[in-house]
């Protein structure tokens, strides 16, 4: 049987380069197009002006540039909620929601890390000092401290400060629910995980018309991200079934 096409979104702050074992790992099931946002990779400028549906633009560009008869709308954690800002488009088949991040009352953390980071993120917004801070030792530490498994040093040679620290904001001041299309949605999410509410995103999906939910064992940002991780912590089973639920 044929593959399906799935465009896939990275989370934040990654790109292809820091998820290339996850997508090897889903390149076994579907073929893989996957989109890096204006910012996250060398290659791409920022956007002048950063939104969701500004980077959903981006994307659904992408896309008709592929020129695909059909396919799977993907999208990790923030890249979710970029893909689900694209408009309708009748040969997306459905939309796949890697521990997506829904608005930023679903994220799971202390009060006062989030208010600290706030706090930084408008500061050097407000300000201008993107380049300065992104490069200093101690913003470093401070992200490390919050997320010990994150590839900062990756992070700073492939990100840039300006698409950094301006869709950081973005996403800390997020807070509107979102509207879903009328489309099949699989949400594929870890309700142990430690970055998001599980449990909650779980409740959000099951009151969709249409919905599979599939757990998995993958962290939010693992230390690990080879290809033999994820094959580890997501059950091919589970594939099978969230493709039988697309083709259905």
């Amino acid at each position: 049987m044929l593959k399906q096409n799935l465009v896939i979104v990275h989370s934040f702050p990654a790109n292809s380069y820091l998820l290339e074992g996850l997508y090897a790992f889903l390149s076994d099931y579907f073929n893989v197009y996957a989109v890096d946002l204006p910012g996250f990779t060398p290659h791409t400028k920022p956007l002048k002006e950063v939104s969701f549906d500004n980077y959903a633009r981006h994307v659904e560009a992408e896309i008709d540039r592929l020129k695909l008869k059909d396919y799977i709308l993907g999208g990790i954690s923030f890249g979710f909620s970029v893909v689900n800002h694209c408009q309708d488009d009748d040969r997306c088949k459905g939309f796949l929601a890697l521990e997506p991040f829904i608005n930023k009352h679903y994220i799971r953390a202390d009060l006062k890390p989030v208010k600290l980071m706030q706090a930084i993120l408008a500061f050097v917004t407000t300000l201008r000092i993107h380049q300065q801070t992104y490069r200093g030792h101690y913003f470093k530490r401070f992200v490390l401290s919050q997320s010990p498994n994150v590839k900062f040093d990756m992070v700073q040679r492939t990100v840039d400060p300006y698409a950094f620290f301006e869709t950081g904001k973005m996403l800390l001041h997020h807070h509107a629910q979102p509207s879903f299309h009328n489309k099949p949605y699989i949400l594929v999410i870890n309700d142990e995980d430690t970055a998001v509410c599980g449990p909650k995103i779980i409740k959000l999906f099951e009151s969709l018309n249409r919905s599979l939910i599939v757990k998995t064992t993958v962290e939010h940002h693992p230390s690990d991200t080879s290809k033999a991780y994820f094959q580890k912590h997501i059950n091919p089973a589970d594939i099978e079934k969230m493709l039988h639920f697309i083709r259905a």
